[in-house]
């Protein structure tokens, strides 16, 4: 499970460190690929084939169920951990994501999200605005 969020640095290699929290049994390969508000979404391979296995319960008859399988399992690529703790970031994302120096490593339960620290500094600042309501909404037919 990952959870916390980390400031971190990515270096000019595109390498991420992992913080050393999230590489508690995380084992040595990990699935990186498209996530949701501009971020990346990063699983372990056990995680990442429950994710996959999900995305083949869908109808790929459907338009919005394979627009949704090409934006994630198509940009997913595989990612190795270094013997340092690091992940090499494909120069695609880094360029696509704006993922400069600077980056927010965010747990989200079965995975993590790489943020660039700027983009996510704007969406906590909106979602801190909104929170009870997103949190009301949300819990107010249980």
């Amino acid at each position: 499970m990952f959870y916390g969020q980390f400031e971190n640095k990515i270096d000019e290699k595109n390498r991420l460190m992992i913080p050393r929290k999230m590489r508690e049994d995380i084992g040595v390969k990990l699935f990186i690929m498209k996530g949701y508000e501009g971020s990346l979404s990063v699983y372990k391979e056990e995680d990442f084939k429950v994710f996959f296995k999900k995305q083949q319960e869908l109808s790929y008859t459907n338009r919005a169920s394979r627009d949704f399988i090409r934006a994630t399992i198509g940009s997913a690529n595989e990612v190795e951990i270094d013997k340092l703790g690091r992940i090499q970031i494909p120069t695609y994302f880094a360029s696509k994501y704006n993922l400069g120096k600077e980056v927010i490593v965010l747990g989200a339960g079965d995975h993590f999200e790489i943020w660039n620290k700027d983009a996510f500094n704007d969406y906590e600042n909106n979602l801190d605005s909104n929170f009870e309501n997103v949190a009301e909404g949300l819990f107010l037919n249980k």
